[in-house]
């Protein structure tokens, strides 16, 4: 009967040693999967923020590039409405003398 109970005390000391092992093993393992997944998300924030900064600086340099090109362009248009004026501001102010004097 002693060898029958001791039998049994060894069993329950192996399965409480396997549990505690087994909860130990849980636990480390948990760590190294919180660890992961924090290592993950940290480079997934870096790619996710270097991606944001390389749109936003292509989209800078395209506003920039179409900025520059309307500015140009009302240069252009300023220039040929100013040379237009020169050009012509004599028969304007004849046109405009003879309708003012017209009765």
């Amino acid at each position: 009967m002693n060898t029958i109970i001791k039998q049994l005390s060894q069993i329950e000391d192996g399965s409480v040693h396997i549990l505690e092992e087994g909860a130990s093993r849980k636990k480390a393992l948990t760590a190294e999967y919180e660890e992961k997944i924090r290592s993950f998300e940290e480079a997934l924030n870096k790619e996710t923020e270097a991606k944001i900064t390389a749109l936003k600086n292509e989209t800078d340099a395209s506003m920039k590039a179409e900025l520059e090109r309307q500015t140009q362009e009302a240069d252009a248009a300023a220039s040929r409405l100013e040379s237009h004026y020169d050009a012509r501001h004599g028969d304007y102010v004849k046109a405009l003398f003879k309708k003012m004097t017209e009765v």
